[in-house]
């Protein structure tokens, strides 16, 4: 082919620092007779990364959502909940298991807040029902039930399509989620998040975590200062929830950090698109190459 094709292997998503230096080399390949290159292309969190997958009109319809008052109203009472309260918080929970969890619950239906939490059927269901004190309700908890511990409301929901799981945390004041995927889609939320990573038997993903937050909680040039107190409250309480450990001590910290939580995360949903999103980096790579 004239010109040749140009051969892009894309690669897994990490906030490792080795990821800038490794993006968009070329290894040389042999093909027949044929000479080309092959380019690593990494996804991730920096202008010198190939950025993160964000659909084309994702974030205006984020917006439109967030301040649609009448339509979120209408989102919660289609599961079945009424409308937000004032003083209330609601929160999505979409973990792997955690003794975390237990204290974090318990810090909710013990708390002066009232909490509505929204809880896909998964694996944390146990944690959260026991910290709650339900645990008689283990066996028998179904998608659609209500129920209350204290100041602590868990409605309980089904797994839901991608769209759907979207607009969960959009609505949320703040989202703990797992993995990788609901991981990015909490950032295009623009929503206060709590990460917890795939656990690995070597702490490897710890590692992994620390990286990402040292791009999260840095105060870089074009966001907002996060001051040094909420950074290391943020990465304190993303520690103990890996770590399986109390948090209840950090959870009493919310109303002091939660406002700059917030704008923190909006402020840097807005960065992670300034150079564009992956497909559009993707599209101005191949467009310098061929």
């Amino acid at each position: 082919q004239s010109p040749p094709p140009c051969w892009i292997n894309l690669e897994y998503l990490s906030a490792e620092s080795w990821v800038e230096d490794c993006h968009g080399l070329a290894s040389p390949q042999r093909v027949g007779k044929l000479s080309l290159n092959k380019y690593f292309f990494f996804p991730g969190f920096t202008p010198r990364t190939g950025g993160l997958l964000c659909e084309q009109g994702l974030v205006a319809e984020r917006d439109r959502w967030q301040q649609d008052e009448a339509g979120l109203a209408a989102y919660w009472a289609s599961l079945g909940l009424p409308p937000k309260a004032q003083d209330e918080l609601r929160i999505s929970l979409f973990t792997y298991e955690s003794e975390a969890l237990k204290s974090l619950v318990a810090s909710w239906s013990q708390g002066a807040t009232p909490v509505t939490l929204l809880l896909p059927m998964g694996r944390a269901l146990p944690d959260v029902l026991c910290g709650a004190g339900l645990e008689s309700a283990i066996g028998t908890a179904r998608a659609g039930d209500l129920l209350q511990a204290g100041q602590l409301a868990i409605k309980l929901l089904p797994m839901t399509s991608q769209a759907g799981y979207d607009r969960l945390l959009w609505s949320c004041d703040l989202n703990l989620v797992r993995g990788e995927d609901s991981f990015v889609r909490a950032q295009w939320a623009a929503r206060p998040f709590l990460w917890h990573i795939y656990p690995q038997d070597d702490q490897a993903h710890i590692a992994k975590l620390n990286d990402f937050l040292d791009h999260y909680l840095s105060s870089l040039p074009d966001l907002a200062d996060l001051p040094t107190d909420a950074a290391h409250w943020l990465r304190a309480f993303n520690h103990a929830l890996n770590h399986g450990q109390d948090v209840r001590e950090l959870w009493a910290q919310w109303p002091q950090f939660g406002t700059i939580w917030q704008q923190h995360a909006r402020s840097w949903s807005q960065k992670l698109l300034r150079e564009g999103d992956l497909v559009t980096r993707l599209v101005k790579f191949l467009e310098s190459r061929i």
